[in-house]
């Protein structure tokens, strides 16, 4: 199996544990914020430091609007440089980010084969978007509309804690 392939696989079964606990009532997140969490442990796994930059290079769409609407609930819950410790604090939070923990390593082998691999392959920064695709459609069905309000609100609070950092304040 390749690494890419177990990235497939590892995402699956993420996707499959949360919506066992979603069905279960173990976790009471709404969709569109658990599909943006997951954008952004995927886009920390697999690019690091780098993911902050990735976001940043998004230009805010229409799709901002979703995240407006979920402001509160999303700084609590995004904010991968805090060790999510907003998504820990909710009921079955720690369920979702136990999840993430075969995929984490599996994204990282990817990034880890990708940077040592030969002339051509493309860059981490490069497949990110793909990868975000594929899971959107396994967490959120063929979607465009949900996958971009996903991606937007993961944007605007990663980019909102990294304001926050700069400046030393609240986001």
């Amino acid at each position: 199996m390749t690494a890419a392939e177990r990235v497939f696989h590892a995402d699956s079964v993420s996707v499959l544990d949360q919506s066992r606990l979603v069905r279960a009532g173990r976790v009471d997140i709404p969709p569109m914020l658990l599909a943006a969490t997951n954008v952004a442990d995927i886009a920390w796994s697999f690019l690091g430091a780098d993911a902050a930059d990735w976001f940043a290079a998004r230009s805010k769409t229409s799709h901002h609007r979703a995240f407006q609407e979920r402001r509160d609930t999303a700084l609590a819950l995004i904010d991968p440089d805090s060790d999510w410790s907003g998504l820990r604090g909710v009921p079955g939070g720690h369920a979702v980010i136990e999840s993430w923990q075969d995929r984490r390593a599996a994204l990282e082998e990817y990034r880890s084969r990708l940077h040592e691999g030969v002339n051509g392959c493309p860059a981490p920064e490069q497949v990110l978007s793909s990868l975000l695709h594929m899971h959107a459609n396994r967490l959120l069905g063929i979607d465009r509309e949900s996958e971009a309000e996903a991606l937007a609100v993961a944007r605007a609070a990663v980019r909102a804690h990294e304001r926050r950092a700069e400046k030393g304040g609240s986001p």
